[in-house]
């Protein structure tokens, strides 16, 4: 439910600014190494609740043409097994 809520609230963050694909992809794209000034503060409250979080990066991907954003969290508790794959949450949306 922790990364139902974190990926909702970025997605609504996006809602509320400009949202032309361009500005949503150079804002908020993030988890390759070029992060986006509104992605880096998300992924510092994503670090904070979700564990080993920083182990696995979320992602986030802005389609340039269409809007088209997907945001990808994964996690770990760490009592779990380093051989068992880690949880992952995604969603998809379309930001118009």
């Amino acid at each position: 439910s922790e990364a139902s809520l974190l990926a909702s609230e970025l997605l609504g963050k996006m809602w509320v600014s400009d949202r032309t694909p361009a500005t949503l992809q150079a804002n908020f794209q993030g988890g390759g190494g070029v992060d986006g000034s509104g992605y880096t503060p998300w992924y510092s409250s994503v670090q904070a609740i979700l564990p080993q979080s920083s182990t696995y990066a979320p992602t986030v991907s802005v389609e340039p043409t269409t809007g088209l954003v997907t945001i990808t969290l994964r996690w770990k508790a760490p009592s779990e097994p380093a051989a068992d794959p880690a949880h992952s949450y995604n969603v998809v949306a379309q930001i118009r």
